[in-house]
């Protein structure tokens, strides 16, 4: 619903004597008459943007009343479409009375903090959904009370979220539920928490450690051992992993549908030509007579190319 289209049907002004759907006939009944949770907060509010739920709280009291309580009531909290207009106090008045989320969903939020977060993994344990990409102003204190909290934790997206650490994600490693978990770019991640948090999140599917320069073949080897359920893998920019450790996700993790790695040099043919045809994997096949030298010479043979 447009904000245009939403005018039709309030007041111009909080200070208005009109009342909502003016109307002459007493059958006639305003906005406010409808059942609130039967149908304004199902089937209503739900098609407003945030912009346009922030317009119609400064209506009237009642207006306030009920948005405030669609807020407290809601199951899922995205602000990927208004990031860039979003404020500290705007989100407050969206999270202050929640505590039924399962979805949290705050990418490139740059003026969130441990201050603004942390109550609200506190109050809503049963979060099954979490994407905190580039919030550069939060810190491990906001993830160590979302592992205590939220153990339904189901999907974790922490792209870009530098100030992660291994301590901090072997703590987050007590979310046995994981299926999605996203570390790209998270530097200070190591082997040592990788290889925690495979043994400990065995129903992972979906696993990115793209990016991660102390990724080594160790990392490989806990997550074929563990995650035999694997789905999608992302290796992107791996440089310390090789032949070895594909070979291994490629014998254990038999159910591997996508394998992501580009930029990593040292893997080759020698552990890729068994995976093509049945996973989707990112890095083209060299075409013969290259690929075939390039696989000799992965043996020890000298082959002049």
């Amino acid at each position: 619903m447009s904000e245009t289209s939403l005018r039709r049907f309030l007041p111009e002004s909080a200070d208005s004597p009109r009342p909502l759907f003016s109307a002459q006939s007493a059958d006639r009944v305003s906005l406010l008459d409808l059942p609130w949770e039967d149908i304004l907060y199902s089937h209503v509010l739900p098609r407003l943007t945030l912009k346009e739920l922030f317009f119609l709280r400064r209506v009237s009291q009642e207006c306030l009343r009920l948005v405030s309580g669609y807020f407290a009531v809601s199951r899922s909290v995205d602000l990927t479409p208004a990031t860039n207009r979003i404020t500290e106090t705007s989100f407050e008045v969206i999270t202050d009375s929640c505590s039924l989320l399962t979805a949290l969903i705050v990418p490139n939020s740059k003026w969130l903090t441990d201050s603004l977060l942390v109550p609200v993994l506190e109050m809503n344990s049963g979060l099954i959904v979490a994407d905190f990409t580039n919030c550069t102003g939060i810190s491990c204190t906001s993830m160590q009370t979302l592992a205590k909290r939220c153990h339904q934790l189901r999907k974790l997206i922490l792209r870009d979220c530098y100030w992660l650490n291994g301590i901090t994600l072997i703590v987050l490693a007590e979310c046995s539920n994981l299926r999605t978990i996203d570390l790209t770019s998270c530097w200070q991640v190591d082997d040592d928490s990788i290889c925690v948090l495979a043994e400990n999140c065995k129903k992972l599917k979906h696993i990115s450690v793209a990016k991660i320069y102390r990724v080594t073949n160790l990392s490989l080897a806990a997550i074929a051992y563990n995650c035999r359920n694997l789905h999608h893998l992302d290796l992107v920019g791996c440089w310390r992993v090789s032949d070895e450790g594909i070979k291994k996700i490629g014998e254990y993790c038999r159910n591997l549908k996508s394998l992501k790695i580009n930029d990593c040099r040292d893997v080759s043919e020698a552990s890729l030509g068994a995976l093509r045809g049945q996973v989707s994997i990112d890095v083209p096949l060299v075409p013969y007579p290259y690929n075939r030298a390039i696989f000799l010479r992965e043996l020890g043979l000298n082959v002049q190319i």
